[in-house]
């Protein structure tokens, strides 16, 4: 039996910091048909760079500015398909 496309939508602006502390645990999960997407919400810091080399199989949406909490997951909400 397929399981559902899961997806774990994480907004992100700056905070390379927390990605680093609370990512591992999402990637941990068991789940066979699960998708983690970091939307980025035009941040200025290196986490785009942090997940390139450390989690590659993370999915990266970047938004070309900050929208704000609602704004910008419902930007990067469009390119999930889960």
């Amino acid at each position: 039996m397929n399981k559902p496309r899961v997806a774990t939508a994480i907004l992100n602006w700056n905070g390379k910091h927390w990605l680093e502390k609370f990512l591992p645990s999402v990637m941990a999960t068991n789940y066979e048909n699960h998708q983690v997407v970091v939307i980025d919400n035009g941040s200025t810091d290196d986490t785009i760079d942090f997940l390139k080399s450390e989690y590659p199989e993370v999915k990266i949406v970047i938004n070309d500015g900050n929208y704000g909490f609602a704004g910008g997951y419902n930007k990067g909400l469009e390119h999930i398909d889960a």
